[in-house]
C-alpha cells in the first residue's frame, strides 16, 4: 500500500532536477552573446566620444572617429602639419593600427582639427578609405572640390582651407566655437557592423558590456 508520504516524495524527485535544468539553461541563455546591426551615429556624436578616449580614437562600425588636439603632446604634433609630417604624429600612428587591422573593417575615417590632418594622411596612404573632415588645418584652393571637408567661415584654424566643399553659413564670434563641429549634422558611417552585447549577469539592465565590430 502506497503511503501519502511516498506520494509526496515521488514528485519532488522529478521536479527538483527539472528546476535545476531550467535554472542552468537560463544562465547559459543570459551569458550568450547577442548580435544585431548597429545604429548609425552622427559625426558629432562619434567625435565627442573620441575626445573622451585617452588615445583620441573611437571605432564604431566601419568608421574610425579621430579627435583633434587634447594634450601638450598633440600641440607639439600640430607643429608637424605645415611640414607635411603628420604621419609622424602619435595620433596618426595610433589611428593607422586601427585602419591596418583587417578584423576591424574600417572603411571611413572622420576627423576634427589635428584628427582631420590625420584622416587626410590616412586616405592618402590607404586610397580605399573615405574621409570626412572638420576644421582642417590645411592650405587648399577652391579648385579642389572633390572632397568632404567641412568648416565654419570664421574659423581661424581652417581659414586657409579654401577648397573645403562644405562651408556653413554660421559665423561665430567665439573662435573656439568657430573651430567646432557641433553645428554639422552629417552621418558619414557607423554601419556595416554588428553590435555584440555581452549581457552577463546584467542582462536585465539591457546595457551592453562591450562593443565589437564584425565585418560582413
Amino acid at each position: 500500500m502506497t503511503r501519502k508520504k511516498d506520494l509526496d516524495f515521488f514528485p519532488l524527485n522529478i521536479t527538483k532536477p527539472l528546476k535545476r535544468s531550467v535554472k542552468k539553461y537560463d544562465k547559459i541563455s543570459i551569458k550568450t552573446n547577442v548580435a544585431k546591426p548597429i545604429k548609425p551615429i552622427s559625426d558629432a556624436e562619434g567625435l565627442d566620444i573620441a575626445y573622451r578616449q585617452a588615445n583620441g580614437l573611437y571605432n564604431y562600425g566601419d568608421t574610425l572617429y579621430i579627435a583633434g588636439t587634447k594634450s601638450l603632446g598633440d600641440a607639439f604634433d600640430d607643429l608637424k602639419i605645415p611640414f607635411h609630417a603628420t604621419k609622424y604624429s602619435q595620433r596618426y600612428r595610433d589611428a593607422e593600427k586601427h585602419v591596418a587591422n583587417p578584423t576591424l573593417g574600417i572603411t571611413n575615417v572622420v576627423g576634427h582639427s589635428l584628427g582631420s590632418s590625420v584622416s587626410l594622411e590616412l586616405q592618402k596612404n590607404y586610397p580605399d578609405l573615405r574621409s570626412t573632415t572638420y576644421a582642417t588645418p590645411t592650405i587648399s584652393t577652391p579648385s579642389e572640390t572633390q572632397n568632404t571637408r567641412y568648416r565654419n567661415p570664421a574659423d581661424p584654424i581652417s581659414i586657409l582651407d579654401r577648397g573645403a566643399s562644405h562651408v556653413s553659413n554660421r559665423v561665430f564670434l567665439n573662435p573656439f566655437k568657430s573651430h567646432s563641429y557641433d553645428n554639422f549634422k552629417k552621418v558619414s558611417g557607423g554601419s556595416g557592423g554588428w553590435l555584440i552585447a555581452k549581457w552577463g549577469k546584467y542582462a536585465m539592465e539591457s546595457k551592453p558590456l562591450g562593443l565589437y565590430h564584425t565585418p560582413y
